[in-house]
C-alpha cells in the first residue's frame, strides 16, 4: 500500500512514513475493512483527515503554508467495531497523546502502550479485557488517565503502582474480587478512583491514606471503613474560594 497506492510516499519525510506504516498496520491488524467508520482510512487523504485522528500543526491548505501533514496526536475510534490486539508497530505513533478505543472487541491492554512516552489517557472501557499486565514499565511513561471500566478484570497486580503519574483510574463494573491492595496506599497523585459494582470486600485503610485522593466512588462492593478528610486542609482552591475533596464515605 505505502509503495504502490500512495501518492507522493517518495516526497513524504521520514516520519510521516514512519506514521503511515504504524496507522497501516493498525488498521489491517483490527480488521479495518470492517469498521463501523473507516473514513478515508488507507487512501491517499492526509492522516488529519482519516476518521477518528487529530493531529497537531495541521495545516489544511487556506493558507500559504499548504502541505503541512501534521503528526496523529489523538486517536477517537469509539464503538467503531475494532477487535483483535494491537501491533507492536502502534507504538512507533510517538507524538500520540490520547487513545480513545473505548466499547470496541480488543480483549486485551498490551503493556507495550505503557512504553508511549507521550501517552497521557488510555480509554479502553468496554473491550473484554481480562486482566492489566502487571510488567508495567516505570520509566518514560507519562499516563495520567486509565479507563477500564465495564471489562473482565478480577486482579488489581503490582504493576498498576507503577503508573506514578496517574491521577484518574475507572475500574468500576468488572470482576475484581479481593481485599484493596496495599499499593494503592503509595500513588500519590491519584485524585479520581472508581471502583464502584464490583466484588472487593475488606477495609478501605489503603484508601485512607492517599492524601491526593478527591473523588472516590465505591459503592456495590463489600467494603467496610470510614474515610474522613479536612476539606480544608489539602483542596483549598483559593481562585474561586470553593473546596472538592472526599468528606465521610462510608461503604
Amino acid at each position: 500500500w505505502l509503495h504502490y497506492e500512495l501518492e507522493e510516499y517518495e516526497s513524504r519525510t521520514d516520519d510521516e512514513r514512519v506514521q503511515l506504516w504504524a496507522l497501516g498496520t493498525f488498521y489491517y491488524n483490527t480488521l479495518g475493512h470492517q469498521w463501523r467508520n473507516n473514513t478515508n482510512w488507507m487512501t491517499n487523504v492526509t492522516v488529519c483527515e482519516w476518521h477518528g485522528l487529530t493531529c497537531d500543526d495541521y495545516d489544511d491548505g487556506d493558507n500559504d503554508e499548504k502541505g503541512k501533514k501534521g503528526m496523529v496526536t489523538e486517536i477517537h475510534l469509539p464503538n467503531n467495531r475494532i477487535r483483535r490486539d494491537l501491533p507492536n508497530e502502534f507504538t512507533l505513533l510517538t507524538k500520540l497523546r490520547y487513545l480513545g478505543l473505548a466499547n470496541n472487541m480488543l480483549g486485551r491492554l498490551d503493556p507495550l502502550l505503557f512504553e508511549m512516552a507521550e501517552l497521557d489517557v488510555i480509554d479502553f472501557d468496554n473491550n473484554g479485557i481480562r486482566e492489566i499486565p502487571n510488567d508495567i514499565p516505570r520509566e518514560n511513561n507519562r499516563l495520567r488517565e486509565l479507563y477500564l471500566a465495564e471489562n473482565r478484570i478480577s486482579v488489581l497486580p503490582n504493576g498498576i503502582a507503577a503508573l506514578r503519574k496517574l491521577e484518574v483510574l475507572w475500574l468500576w463494573g468488572n470482576s475484581l474480587v479481593g481485599t484493596l491492595p496495599d499499593f494503592l496506599a503509595g500513588m500519590s497523585r491519584l485524585v479520581e478512583l472508581d471502583i464502584e459494582d464490583n466484588y472487593l470486600s475488606g477495609d478501605l485503610w489503603p484508601i485512607a491514606e492517599m492524601n491526593s485522593l478527591k473523588r472516590l466512588l465505591a459503592h456495590d462492593n463489600i467494603l467496610g471503613g470510614e474515610i474522613t478528610y479536612d476539606p480544608y486542609e489539602n483542596n483549598n482552591d483559593n481562585d474561586n474560594n470553593t473546596t472538592t475533596a472526599i468528606i465521610i464515605i462510608t461503604i
